[in-house]
């Protein structure tokens, strides 16, 4: 192995967040055609493992293992050898914990495919910036920012969608006020830009990570980091930028959406440098009010008994094995 793929040469990883179906996925795969840049798949480690509790180390084997082989890591196609050398390094550290193990999970793909910067992409992580923040104490953020009413159209068109349209608006609120919590670690790109002056935002990009701005890849050259099957929403990001997806808003949502829209947002969207589109108060609205909230209420319930289920499995499976 050369030296530009081992793990001594690799630091904390730089962090792509915002709403998803914003244009995360794409900047990704853009970054990715760097030489020196490594955008991981899809880790979702602060949603769904950070909450784990660290184990005594002799559990801590049998740990990792679950968590390497979990189905959200589908994409990071780890070798057994690769699991193997991550227990170990992680055994063998003097700060053993979620981020080394996080850290040695992007430095083993990274170190795969060559390449020493490592870069985080899970979009929700912009929701536990404080947690984060603890494990990597002067970590650097990458918010991708897109026109919200486009955020919506796009999120009508994937399978997973969990929160009402008010729960999406208040999530883009969320994320748009960012910069006010991480100053100068967040660089924001907005998806608009991204799509029509690529090259310029790479640039920008590449400062803020402190790698060399020319050195790109060839596109057909680079690995997904993405499951195609899994995932196949996200094959348009391989794809080059797109403009045609900017604003399609315009013709796919209705009054009551784009009212919604405008008076959730306010001037944060035009702080955002995007227009409200200024339609006055559907007479419907109050009933789509109501049936958003009815929605937000239902799909509130639906999460809580998963939770419910999962928990009585876990119990159920404890009492087995006693």
């Amino acid at each position: 192995m050369n030296e530009r793929s081992s793990f001594t040469n690799v630091g904390s990883p730089a962090f792509i967040v915002g709403m998803p179906r914003s244009g995360t996925t794409l900047l990704s795969m853009q970054l990715n055609r760097h030489r020196d840049v490594a955008v991981a798949p899809e880790t979702h480690y602060y949603d769904k493992f950070r909450p784990w509790r660290w184990p005594a180390e002799r559990k801590l084997p049998d740990f990792i293992h679950k968590i390497l082989s979990d189905p959200v890591l589908t994409a990071f196609e780890f070798t057994d050898f690769e699991v193997n050398d991550i227990v170990t390094r992680v055994q063998a550290g003097q700060n053993p914990g979620h981020p080394r193990l996080l850290q040695l999970m992007l430095a083993t793909w990274a170190r795969r495919h060559r390449k020493t910067v490592l870069v985080e992409k899970t979009p929700s992580h912009a929701f536990h910036l404080s947690q984060i923040r603890a494990d990597f104490p002067g970590g650097r953020f990458l918010h991708v920012v897109r026109d919200p009413r486009d955020v919506l159209v796009s999120l009508r068109e994937v399978p997973w969608r969990r929160r009402s349209v008010l729960g999406h608006v208040g999530d883009w609120a969320r994320c748009a006020r960012l910069q006010d919590k991480l100053g100068a670690n967040l660089l924001e790109v907005r998806y608009e830009d991204l799509v029509n002056d690529t090259d310029r935002v790479l640039a920008r990009v590449s400062d803020f990570l402190g790698v060399e701005s020319g050195a790109w890849l060839e596109q057909e050259a680079l690995p997904l980091n993405y499951d195609p099957i899994r995932e196949p929403w996200k094959r348009g990001a391989s794809l080059a930028p797109d403009p045609s997806r900017i604003g399609r808003w315009r013709n796919v949502l209705d009054q009551p959406t784009l009212y919604a829209v405008d008076s959730k947002l306010g001037g944060l969207l035009e702080s955002e440098g995007y227009r409200r589109s200024g339609v006055s108060r559907p007479a419907t609205y109050p009933l789509r009010l109501a049936l958003w909230w009815l929605t937000a209420l239902l799909l509130c319930l639906r999460r809580s008994a998963r939770r419910i289920a999962r928990r009585i499995r876990r119990s159920s499976g404890a009492l087995v094995a006693w």
